[in-house]
């Protein structure tokens, strides 16, 4: 019986190429939704189908470099995050 079953995980951020200083330029990026200045954003793939099952009793050890999505595959795990595709049952 499976204790954690992940099908097909993906995570995606995006990463806005402008960043904002102070709390006055994050609401002027929210209202310039109804102005015709557009913020750029770049896409950002931290996870590309992850698949494992964890049984009863089974441990699992997540290693790697820094940026490789072992914290965004936790806090999809812990449901802090909401995958872009995929499920975690």
């Amino acid at each position: 019986m499976s204790v954690i079953t992940v099908r097909d995980l993906w995570k995606r951020f995006r990463i806005p190429h402008e960043k904002s200083a102070t709390v006055l330029d994050h609401i002027a990026k929210a209202l310039s939704i109804f102005e015709e200045k557009r913020y750029d954003y770049e896409e950002f793939w931290a996870l590309k189908e992850i698949n494992f099952e964890l049984e009863h009793g089974e441990s699992l050890g997540i290693i790697g470099p820094n940026g490789s999505g072992k914290s965004t595959l936790l806090k999809l795990i812990a449901h802090i995050m909401r995958p872009d595709r995929g499920e975690i049952r």
